[in-house]
């Protein structure tokens, strides 16, 4: 927890005696100050992302961006896929949901997840990326 130490100082100076409830309730406040400012330079990024992500599937023929766009909308509440997620959400067979994967993967939307050669997953990490900071981190090249 980022702020352990003080949290624990602010509520032992709380429940004190000379109870510091002033200190207390502006500690609290200031972390839920800093959560939501947290919160909207996220949603800023999705925003973000998904309208460039959506951009992209715009330049793909009418069929495949239809279903391109499917599947991205899919992958923010399931980031992480594998062919069964993709037949599932597009109804396709198992080469189309490769050929899904691979047209999806050139335009880097999304990346292999692991180096496997059976059940190989891919993830949405542009999207993935904002929640897992060791994720982000590897992917960037810092650990």
């Amino acid at each position: 927890m980022k702020y352990q130490k003080v949290y624990y100082q602010k509520l032992n100076a709380y429940h004190d005696e000379d109870s510091d409830v002033a200190g207390w309730l502006q500690f609290f406040l200031e972390g839920i100050i800093e959560m939501a400012g947290s919160s909207i330079e996220t949603c800023t990024k999705i925003t973000d992302l998904r309208n460039r992500d959506f951009a992209k599937m715009q330049k793909l023929g009418s069929r495949s961006a239809t279903i391109s766009l499917e599947v991205i909308r899919q992958l923010f509440s399931q980031p992480i896929v594998g062919v069964a997620e993709i037949m599932k959400w597009t109804g396709y067979s198992r080469q189309g949901a490769y050929n899904t994967i691979e047209r999806l993967v050139q335009l880097k939307v999304l990346e292999t997840l692991g180096d496997v050669s059976y059940g190989q997953k891919y993830v949405y990490a542009d999207y993935y990326a904002l929640f897992d900071e060791d994720f982000a981190k590897k992917r960037n090249g810092h650990m």
